[in-house]
């Protein structure tokens, strides 16, 4: 009934049996002997006591049993800590020992670093460029005007691929006057005749600004692309941060990576747990025992001697009524 034993594994729940009236405890079929009747009451009595509420209970406050518990928890952790080695499995992560936590968050290493490698970009490729592409575009296309010398090549028609020198006489919709030689403007490339029409002029300098703003503005990206991608890697490491896998390695995401510590610190909490889970029956018996307490198998739970005490009075007083 109260036995000082270790319990079963407390992590499989026992029922409570039935309790059949054996044969030697009866006097005959239909009526049960004192001794019958008390086999019978005994466990039902233990469990409506166990389910009764707190305050029910007078002879055992509860925050003795919450010690006891406290007590059990503060040992098992203590010798499951004795037991891990740390150091042993920072080994197996390749992790460097000590693992410590972060100094700062990821975020605030990248921010950083790209803030420095912005600096490192406009030391090389200035973003002051625009005015300079623009004088370069004046001078590509200068347009000419009435009475200056000129000369380019016919690219179609008539006298294909045939040098034009002379003074510009006049440009209209449709041709372009030089000398006393007429040239249909179909015939002349585009890069010439932007200099010699005033609405062609405007339209390639523009186009002429946008392209060489746009190929800038590329080696400017891939330079700050190759600075990323050998600084911000190195320096997440040096953060205190690990890549999720070794395909992210390189990466300069920051969500493929994570703290080592975090690593470290799921591995260790889940050997602690397996180890705690080992240790904690034989502890339990030796904290409750020690602290006089006695385990109800009926119900697979600890109770103090003065509880079963309690219940043992109760139940002789039941008897003899």
């Amino acid at each position: 009934m109260f036995r000082h034993r270790r319990p079963p594994n407390l992590g499989m729940r026992q029922n409570v049996r039935s309790h059949a009236v054996p044969r030697q405890y009866t006097t005959s079929k239909t009526q049960p002997s004192p001794r019958g009747l008390a086999a019978l009451i005994l466990p039902v009595l233990i469990l409506l006591w166990l389910a009764a509420p707190a305050q029910a209970q007078d002879d055992e406050p509860l925050s003795e049993a919450d010690r006891i518990q406290a007590l059990i928890d503060k040992r098992v952790e203590e010798e499951a800590a004795k037991l891990v080695d740390k150091m042993d499995i920072a080994i197996k992560l390749d992790l460097e020992w000590p693992v410590e936590e972060p100094s700062e968050p990821i975020e605030a290493i990248e921010q950083r670093m790209l803030r420095k490698i912005a600096v490192l970009v406009d030391a090389k490729y200035p973003n002051n460029v625009e005015a300079g592409y623009r004088e370069e575009a004046e001078r590509k296309y200068r347009l000419r005007k009435k009475g200056d010398h000129v000369s380019f090549i016919v690219r179609g028609g008539r006298g294909t691929h045939i040098w034009v020198h002379g003074r510009l006489r006049e440009v209209n919709d449709e041709r372009v006057i030089v000398d006393n030689r007429w040239i249909i403007k179909e015939d002349i490339s585009i890069e010439d005749l932007a200099r010699l029409d005033p609405t062609l002029s405007i339209r390639m300098k523009k186009r002429y600004v946008h392209g060489q703003l746009r190929r800038y503005q590329m080696k400017r990206e891939t330079y700050s692309e190759k600075l990323k991608s050998a600084a911000l890697p190195k320096a997440y490491a040096l953060g205190g941060y690990v890549p999720r896998d070794r395909s992210s390695a390189n990466s300069e995401d920051i969500e493929d990576w994570v703290s080592a510590y975090s690593v470290f610190d799921t591995a260790y909490q889940a050997d602690m747990s397996s180890l705690k889970a080992k240790i904690r029956p034989t502890l339990e018996e030796e904290v409750y025992t020690a602290n006089s307490f006695v385990y109800v198998e009926e119900e697979g739970r600890w109770i103090s001697k003065k509880e079963a005490n309690s219940l043992r009075g109760k139940l002789k007083r039941l008897l003899m009524k």
